[in-house]
C-alpha cells in the first residue's frame, strides 16, 4: 500500500511538472509570437532613431562649417584692417619724419 502511495505521488509529481512545463512553453511561444510581431516596429524605431542621429550630425557639421565660413570672413577682415592700420602707421611716420626734417631746415 505505501508503495502504491509512493507510486501515486510520483505520478502526481510528474502531472505536475508536465502541466508546469506545458504552461512554460505555452507562455515561451506566446512571448515569441509577441516578439515577431512587435519586430517590425522594433526595427523601425531602431532605424529611426540612426536616421534621426545622421540628420543630428549633418545639421551640426553644416552648422559648424557655417561657424568656420565667419570666422574665416571675420579674421581676412581683421587682417585687411591690420594691414590698412599698418599702412597708415607708416604714411603717418613718414609725414613726421618730414615735417621734422622741413623743421630741421
Amino acid at each position: 500500500l505505501r508503495d502504491a502511495e509512493n507510486n501515486l505521488q510520483a505520478v502526481r509529481r510528474t502531472v505536475e511538472d508536465s502541466n508546469r512545463l506545458q504552461y512554460e512553453a505555452h507562455l515561451a511561444e506566446t512571448d515569441q509570437m509577441q516578439w515577431s510581431v512587435d519586430l517590425p516596429g522594433r526595427r523601425a524605431k531602431i532605424e529611426n532613431f540612426f536616421e534621426n542621429m545622421k540628420s543630428l550630425k549633418d545639421k551640426k557639421s553644416a552648422k559648424l562649417e557655417q561657424d568656420f565660413q565667419t570666422a574665416s570672413m571675420r579674421f581676412e577682415r581683421i587682417m585687411k584692417e591690420t594691414n590698412e592700420l599698418q599702412k597708415m602707421a607708416e604714411v603717418t611716420e613718414m609725414k613726421t619724419i618730414r615735417q621734422q626734417q622741413t623743421l630741421e631746415e
